[in-house]
């Protein structure tokens, strides 16, 4: 029985792939812990007392510095809303991507298909492009949770002053 070099490291690659497989499934979880309709909630919220200021606030009026600050604050994370529904998305498709070319490239590996010479190369690839989907899980669990923060500090506060200026 003849064996290639590239051969002998089968089984770690094999494992290799199961340990991402592993990790996709698990970055799936976490992301599935934090939806976007959470943040899909704030901007309809946003939206209306935003709108309800905007209809009723003349251009006399004037509002406190503080108040305008908190006001100041949550526009600027009204602006992050629309990127981290596409980040959402993005990391749904790439999870749901990564998982067919990790079985696919399992299946070349199984059947010795294709360039077996570049199998420990594909792996890296493989095994950076898991390393960067985290990554890009974490920036998105982060700047969500920001956003949140942001919203639920300021939130009665903006409440409070669309619902005074719609009774003036």
């Amino acid at each position: 029985m003849l064996y290639s070099c590239s051969d002998f490291g089968k089984s770690g690659q094999l494992d290799s792939i199961e340990k991402m497989t592993k990790t996709i499934d698990s970055l799936s979880i976490v992301l599935e812990e934090y939806p976007i309709d959470k943040i899909e909630e704030i901007s309809y919220d946003f939206a209306q007392n935003e709108e309800r200021i905007q209809l009723n606030l003349k251009s006399t009026d004037t509002i406190n510095l503080d108040l305008g600050k908190k006001l100041d604050a949550l526009k600027k994370i009204r602006f992050s809303f629309r990127p981290l529904k596409e980040m959402n998305e993005k990391l749904h498709l790439d999870f749901k991507n990564e998982l067919k070319v990790l079985h696919n490239l399992e299946n070349d590996i199984t059947s010795s298909n294709g360039e077996r010479v570049n199998y420990s190369k594909n792996v890296e690839v493989e095994i950076k492009k898991v390393n960067d989907l985290k990554n890009l899980l974490l920036t998105y669990t982060n700047k969500r949770q920001e956003a949140i923060s942001v919203y639920e500090k300021h939130k009665i506060d903006l409440e409070q002053f669309a619902n005074s200026i719609s009774q003036n």
